[in-house]
Parts: C-alpha cells; sequence; structure tokens
C-alpha cells in the first residue's frame, strides 16, 4: 500500500489540477462562483481567507493540513452525484490519467476511475472519495511507482528506463490488446542458457526478474534483429540475451505506461513477421494463421498470473 500522504500547502502562484479541486471545494462550501481555472491567483486568495476566517482557521491564504481537511470533512463523493465537490474530485483524478470530462457529475465512469485509483494505491477500492481517498489525491501527483501495478506484481512506469534506443513498432494486423501471455516456468527458475550467468529471482508471484527488477521475457527474433531473415533459424549470436527493453503500453483513456524488461529468450515460432508470436515453427512457410492476429509480441517467463494485462495496449517495444 501507498505511503498516506502528507496534505499539500497550496499557497498563490501555485497553478494545476490541485488548485482546481481548491477552487471548486471553495464554492461548493462558500456557495460562490469563483473563477475555476487551475490558478491561485488574488481571488482565490481573498475566496480562501473569507473561508477559513468563518471556519475560525488560520487565515493566512495558504490551504494546508487544516484548511483542506475542513474543506473535505463529511464529503463522501460517491455515484450518482452532481456537484462541485464531484468536480473536484475530477479534477485530481485527471492527475493520475483517469480521463474524465470535468462535469461534475460523478457517475459511473468516475466511480470506476475512483476504484482504480484505489486499487492502485493499495487502499480500499470501494468507488467512493472518502477523507483518506481525498488526502491520497490531494498528496500525491503521481503513483508512488510511476503507475501502479497490474495484477499486484507488474510494475507500470511513467517514463522510459534510458534515453535513445530502437523503436520495434508493432505490425498493423495484430489485435493490440492481445499483445501478451505467460511462458511459464520452462526452465524452472532459469532463463535461456544463452543469457549467460544473469540473474533470475522468482517473485512472490511467479514471476522472474534480473538483478535491477527487469520481467524476463521472450519476444520474436526481429525484435532483437529487424533484419532477420524468415528463412533463417535463430543464432545465438544475433540475439543478443539480456538485452534491456521496454514495453510501452496505453491504457483505455490514452495514458502511456513502461514496463521494465530484459530478453532471457529469443522465440522461433514468429512466421511470418519475426515480431508476433503464432506458436508455429519458424521458419516454416505454411502458417495457417496470415493474419496473426491471434498471436502475442511478448511472453513474461515465470509461473505468474496476469489478470488484467489484456486492458492494456502495446503500442511499441524499445530496445536498448
Amino acid at each position: 500500500m501507498a505511503s498516506l500522504p502528507n496534505w499539500p500547502v497550496i499557497v498563490t502562484g501555485n497553478s494545476g489540477a490541485n488548485v482546481s479541486a481548491l477552487q471548486c471545494l471553495l464554492n461548493y462550501r462558500n456557495n460562490k462562483t469563483l473563477t475555476v481555472d487551475g490558478s491561485f491567483g488574488t481571488n482565490t486568495y481573498n475566496a480562501l481567507v473569507a473561508y477559513q476566517k468563518a471556519n475560525s482557521l488560520s487565515a493566512d491564504g495558504k490551504a494546508g493540513s487544516g484548511t483542506l481537511s475542513k474543506l473535505i470533512s463529511g464529503l463522501n463523493i460517491q455515484n450518482p452525484t452532481t456537484s462541485m465537490a464531484a468536480r473536484a474530485a475530477q479534477y485530481l483524478l485527471n492527475k493520475f490519467g483517469a480521463g474524465l470530462t470535468i462535469d461534475g457529475a460523478f457517475g459511473s465512469g468516475s466511480q470506476t476511475a475512483a476504484k482504480n485509483f484505489q486499487s492502485k494505491m493499495g487502499i480500499s477500492s470501494t468507488g467512493v472519495i472518502n477523507a483518506n481517498t481525498w488526502q491520497y489525491l490531494f498528496g500525491y501527483n503521481s503513483y508512488p511507482d510511476g503507475g501502479g501495478t497490474v495484477s499486484g506484481w507488474l510494475k507500470l512506469h511513467s517514463s522510459a528506463s534510458s534515453s535513445g534506443g530502437r523503436t520495434v513498432n508493432m505490425p498493423s494486423e495484430i489485435v493490440a490488446s492481445k499483445w501478451a501471455m505467460t511462458e511459464g516456468d520452462p526452465y524452472k527458475g532459469k532463463i535461456n542458457p544463452y543469457a549467460g550467468n544473469a540473474t533470475v529471482i522468482k517473485g512472490s508471484s511467479g514471476e522472474l526478474v534480473d538483478g535491477s527488477g527487469r520481467y524476463w521475457v521472450a519476444v520474436g527474433p526481429n525484435v532483437m534483429n529487424p533484419n532477420h531473415s524468415k528463412s533463417k533459424a535463430i543464432t545465438a549470436e544475433e540475439m543478443k540475451y539480456q538485452s534491456k527493453i521496454d514495453i510501452v503500453l496505453k491504457n483505455a483513456s490514452g495514458t502511456i505506461y513502461y514496463v521494465y524488461a530484459a530478453v532471457g529468450d529469443c522465440k522461433a515460432h514468429t512466421y511470418p513477421t519475426g515480431i508476433i508470436q503464432t506458436g508455429n515453427a519458424f521458419p516454416n512457410g505454411t502458417d495457417p494463421h496470415p493474419g496473426n492476429a491471434d498471436g502475442s509480441v511478448v511472453e513474461f517467463m515465470g509461473t505468474q498470473s496476469i489478470s488484467g494485462l489484456r486492458s492494456y495496449d502495446i503500442v511499441k517495444i524499445i530496445v536498448y
């Protein structure tokens, strides 16, 4: 579970979602029509001081723990709710890639976004914005590990692991969300012997990672060598085992995440694209699935469950 954050201190000159949420809450509590523009200027300052004076708070024009706690006191935003307070919650949820329309109508979409946020933070996933969730929403600007986890073990990051690299674009014929499957534990805790004396650690969920926490994966030959010919067998020399890669994902809201991985095996059954894995021997020239839409691109090595992975589309792979 992500640790409970401190309340931020929102002051004159600040801008962004926290300021927009503050302005919404001041409107809700003061029955005012303060412009919600995400910019903490004179009007916001004056409205905040007025609220602080009316509620026996230190009238310093700074929204810190005392003021924010008072503003959200007793506010449990849930489906269905329409209010300026619900609008504040939507602004805060969008900090985390929810992609909500800011309309103050907290319906099923906002509820789902709230549940997703709570799940990724490791707090009770009720879909209700209560005092605890308000504090998490205000206190964090991104998920602590960049993008939370999938299935409780697959870490998502908000930025690439390195700069540069070679981009592997996905073939147009693939159904994007069918991008991954589990490899099982074919080497009984070990990766392909051509990977050398690489560190292999088996996690509590059965995932295999290297010494830096990168997930051991299997890919097709043209991921590692874009010039690999489909008429040639794979050679260990060209596959560059232990190469670092980032698997670039996109969720339903269009938010981009990165999975840090290391190549522990290169699968031969990828005819004809050399990227999509069809389960057919390579090369064979008799692939019964010419569209390859049923294939996968990356196989995670280990015995872990991958529930939830298919809700993410694979955008590309970056090879370092």
